[in-house]
């Protein structure tokens, strides 16, 4: 016991430190700190794992049950920005780091679009290993021609 993560080897989120920087009155707000709360609730953070794993944005799986909990009061813009926000610090929390913002949901019940994250383990693709990607490898034994 006594270990910083809870079940499934997640981290403890329960006092995770956010700063919600331009978002401080919605998450001052009762609205934000029931939507913070939410977000770092065991079932939604496998949500945004299993949507990750899937290499789908985090917030997709989040829809039903945030529209479900908090009704109209999550299809203000600044509100969803906010839970993308939150979404991201909760990600980075569990070692993921941002892969692609704008990916598209495909259902849209709430969000049109959000941002994929990959484990810290998977490195970013550089413009550079990309272009070694797609260089043909070289062959293990060739003739140089004699000059």
């Amino acid at each position: 016991m006594g270990s910083p993560t809870n079940r499934d080897d997640q981290p403890d989120l329960t006092n995770l430190n956010y700063d919600p920087e331009h978002f401080r009155s919605i998450f001052e707000s009762e609205l934000g700190q029931a939507i913070w709360r939410y977000l770092r609730e065991h079932d939604n953070v496998v949500r945004m794992l299993t949507a990750t794993y899937l290499k789908r944005a985090a917030v997709e799986p989040l829809q039903p049950g945030l529209l479900a909990q908090f009704g109209p009061d999550v299809t203000a813009d600044r509100v969803k920005q906010f839970i993308g926000h939150a979404v991201r610090r909760i990600m980075e929390a569990n070692h993921h780091h941002l892969d692609r913002q704008g990916a598209r949901i495909i259902q849209k019940d709430l969000f049109t679009s959000g941002s994929r994250y990959r484990p810290n383990t998977e490195l970013p693709q550089t413009p550079e290993k990309a272009a070694l990607k797609s260089l043909s490898p070289v062959p293990e034994h060739f003739d140089i021609p004699a000059g």
